[in-house]
């Protein structure tokens, strides 16, 4: 899991995979390039987590 973020009526989780993803009730969606740097350097500050 590269980020993850939650409100009261929605999770939204950004993972790394190299399986596709089909499960009925995901919303799943390819990201662009900048959501991915972007995830990726909001996690800069935090400890690494596996």
């Amino acid at each position: 899991m590269i980020e993850h973020s939650f409100t009261d009526r929605q999770f939204t989780f950004i993972v790394r995979s190299v399986v596709p993803i089909e499960d009925a009730p995901l919303t799943v969606e390819q990201l662009t390039l900048e959501d991915v740097v972007l995830a990726y350097l909001s996690r800069s500050g935090e400890a690494h987590r596996p």
